[in-house]
């Protein structure tokens, strides 16, 4: 009920505000670019938020009001900390094997270098910022209406993991599946509904242990800025949202 409507209403106002742009210039300049990028951004998390609110109705704003408290400041610097820990393991781990391995064949491969692996030099980018709006209402949509409501209905545990299944399905529209094989179109969808499964436990844990949606919004902004650094700005609509 929620992805539906949202994907139908989402694409039909990319079409309806931006392909006319699109059409009259043959090369849009950077301005214009950063101008469509960002309403895009705001458009997509006001859809997203203005659909949930519309199927769940005076449910959903009750349970939003109910789930906007000021969380305490230790919770807060626990998620932020535990958001970077996440996303530095993985590049950590590849650095470590791969320094194993240059020790192993000393002489043979060049030395890893610790900002190949942990590069910010992107931190600052217009698109990383945008990014904001959707993890917001994100947090709104998913941990602060849904996941409520689906522990009240199936259980904690069911509730959790049905939050986590439908937060991965919303980014099938965004993802990027041009040039892979069927394999790996697979895998592509599996590691995304591992991950988001993965990371909805930890935000739901935070969500529920302050009831409020805070902490997790935070912590998942730092995941974003720190793991969907972007390669370059495209289609303000078709925006990779984690």
């Amino acid at each position: 009920m929620l992805i539906g409507p949202y994907y139908l209403l989402a694409g039909i106002l990319a079409r309806l505000i931006f392909g006319p742009v699109y059409f009259v210039f043959h090369s849009i300049p950077l301005i214009i670019s950063n101008i469509l990028s960002t309403i895009g951004a705001v458009l997509d998390a006001v859809l997203m938020v203005a659909t949930a609110l519309f199927i769940l109705g005076k449910q959903g704003r009750e349970l939003l009001r109910s789930y906007v408290q000021q969380p305490r400041i230790r919770i807060v610097l626990i998620a932020m900390l535990a958001a970077i820990a996440i996303s530095a393991a993985a590049p950590g781990l590849q650095y470590v094997a791969n320094r194993v391995q240059w020790a192993h064949l000393y002489g043979q491969i060049a030395l890893p270098q610790v900002a190949q692996y942990f590069d910010l030099s992107n931190l600052w980018h217009l698109w990383v910022a945008l990014m904001i709006f959707g993890t917001c209402a994100e947090e709104i949509v998913f941990r602060g209406m849904l996941l409520p409501t689906l522990v009240e209905r199936y259980g904690l545990h069911r509730g959790i993991l049905l939050t986590g299944l439908v937060w991965s399905v919303i980014h099938f529209r965004s993802d990027v599946y041009s040039g892979l094989s069927i394999g790996e179109i697979f895998l592509h969808v599996a590691n995304r509904i591992l991950l988001c499964v993965g990371l909805n436990y930890f935000f739901c844990w935070l969500t529920l242990r302050q009831r409020s949606i805070i902490p997790a919004a935070l912590a998942h902004t730092v995941w974003n800025m720190l793991t969907a650094i972007p390669d370059g700005l495209e289609s303000p609509w078709g925006m990779e949202i984690k």
